[in-house]
């Protein structure tokens, strides 16, 4: 897998918390956890998809 297929599954939550989280020597976090903008976001949406 390369540098940015490895960054989008990281960022998305793909990948197991168990796996290493660093590509190219920078830790990349899952934007989806909770709290994180990009869940906040998501949940947002699916509400109002919802109504």
């Amino acid at each position: 897998m390369g540098n940015k297929e490895k960054v989008h599954e990281l960022v998305c939550g793909y990948i197991s918390e168990a796996e290493d989280h660093t590509v190219a020597g920078v830790e990349v976090q899952d934007e989806f956890l909770e709290g994180h903008p990009c869940e906040n976001l998501y949940e947002e949406i699916y509400e109002q998809k919802n109504l």
